[in-house]
């Protein structure tokens, strides 16, 4: 081989390592923006709400179980936080958006309500036999009420607690649910008076109203308006 072909190899011995290493500049440029995508793609699905008002994210966490009905059912609360810090606990706080309802005999499972945007103020339980202080015994829960704010009545664009709340009926596996009160202006008291009835007081247009329903169907029984002052 001569000068000339020495010099012509070594030529395209340095061209062709200067294109492996820019193929391996945009393989490793692709890798990265792949991951990139990915990694948002992966942050942007624990994302359940997005305020149209302030563009604040909120992100799904689940807290504890709680057994009732001889452990064969578990309901978890569905909580929603501004803040994602990867792993949380019941304690860890942030509105409650739903409750996820396990059957641990038959494996299934069930959400209360459709989507994740309602805020759930309070639950509360109605146990057969009734009974007002727990002694340690197995309860039976037949079903539960829960005041919910499940629409922007003020037109402000996010559902919050400066919302009218409603109050929602269910069996104590979660398949059973329908509205009992209508939107109003406050839920003032959800208690069990026996193994039968239960009472909700409320207030709406200016009147306190009282009504009494049925522990097993949330069938309203009967109602009056209620008169809280002397005049």
């Amino acid at each position: 081989m001569n000068r000339f072909d020495k010099i012509l190899w070594r030529i395209n011995g340095v061209v062709l390592l200067l294109m492996l290493l820019a193929g391996g500049i945009v393989a490793v440029s692709a890798l990265c923006v792949s991951f990139s995508y990915s990694a948002h793609q992966h942050e942007d699905a624990a994302v359940v709400n997005v305020n149209q008002a302030t563009h604040e994210k909120e992100y799904l966490h689940l807290g504890d179980a709680h057994l009732f009905n001889g452990a064969s059912i578990a309901r978890m609360s569905l909580y929603a936080d501004s803040s994602y810090r990867g792993s949380y606990s019941s304690s860890s706080g942030g509105n409650v958006r739903n409750y996820l309802f396990l059957d641990l005999a038959k494996m299934t499972s069930r959400w209360l309500f459709p989507g994740f945007t309602n805020l759930i103020v309070e639950c509360c339980d109605f146990r057969s036999p009734f009974k007002r202080v727990d002694n340690g015994g197995e309860i039976n829960v037949v079903s539960s009420v829960y005041e919910v704010i499940d629409s922007d009545s003020n037109n402000d664009r996010k559902i919050n607690m400066d919302d009218q709340p409603s109050v929602y009926f269910a069996s104590s596996d979660g398949k059973q649910t329908g509205q009992i009160i209508p939107p109003s202006d406050h839920i003032l008291s959800m208690e069990q008076l026996s193994s039968t009835e239960f009472l909700i007081v409320y207030t709406k247009k200016k009147s306190t109203m009282g009504s009494i329903f049925s522990v097993d169907t949330g069938k309203k029984l009967r109602e009056a308006k209620l008169v809280l002052d002397d005049n």
